[in-house]
């Protein structure tokens, strides 16, 4: 449910139409996908909790909410799930908005957990990387698709890569199970989100899911990724200079 349809009976109404489209008369998981500061959380969560109540919606979550709109959130309702961006390269929700979520028992749905596909070895430099995913905060400002305006650290990233590609082949594992296997191994991570193509893509990544990597591999990969963690700081917003998440 996007931000533009927040009001009361924004939210009904959206979600009627999501029922109908769906064929059925519930929906597990209702997530509200951005903020909207303009209509306050409580008319929006009053009506949420509404469709709960009529056994509409089993389950509410956000999407990209940092820890200001968590609190406001929190003071009038509960969720179940913050989607958020989660991966190896991309850590900045470690420093305030996981600890938030795990305080206050919501779960974590991440997304991009291979980097756009950056944590599976597919590019050997950052000029292979296509416009589309060349727009992150990793990537210079001069990339064409670029809405950040910052230096970037295309070097730094893929020297990282190649050096976790190292610990992958050590391992006898593939890049793309390991950094799965990797946020899969964080107390609060609720579920994972990996795009696929087609079916043979499922199933190249479902072993990943029995994948338990040791202690010692976990701390390993923490410390190889964590002068990127640095670099791009708390800011949780991938694509833009200035973070759109409060």
């Amino acid at each position: 449910m996007g931000d533009s349809h927040l009001s009361p009976d924004d939210v009904r109404n959206s979600c009627e139409n999501s029922l109908s489209r769906l064929g059925t008369d519930y929906i597990d998981l209702y997530l509200i996908h951005w903020p909207n500061h303009e209509i306050p959380i409580t008319d929006t969560m009053g009506a949420l909790q509404g469709l709960v109540d009529e056994g509409k919606v089993r389950a509410l979550g956000v999407c990209n909410f940092g820890v200001q709109d968590l609190s406001d959130l929190l003071e009038v309702g509960h969720i179940e799930i913050n989607q958020l961006p989660y991966s190896l390269l991309w850590r900045p929700i470690e420093y305030e908005i996981f600890p938030k979520c795990r305080q206050n028992n919501i779960g974590l749905m991440t997304y991009s957990p291979l980097m756009q596909g950056l944590l599976t070895g597919r590019y050997g430099n950052a000029d292979e990387v296509p416009d589309g995913i060349a727009r992150s905060r990793h990537f210079a400002s001069t990339r064409p698709q670029a809405m950040h305006g910052q230096l970037g650290m295309e070097e730094e990233l893929f020297e990282v890569i190649a050096r976790f590609g190292e610990v992958c082949r050590r391992i006898g594992q593939p890049m793309a199970h390991v950094a799965l296997g990797w946020v899969r191994a964080h107390e609060g991570v609720s579920s994972v989100l990996v795009g696929a193509r087609n079916a043979d893509e499922v199933a190249l990544n479902l072993p990943a899911f029995d994948l338990a990597l040791p202690d010692e591999i976990i701390k390993e990969l923490d410390e190889l990724t964590e002068g990127i963690k640095s670099n791009l700081g708390n800011s949780p917003d991938m694509w833009h200079g200035e973070n759109r998440m409060r």
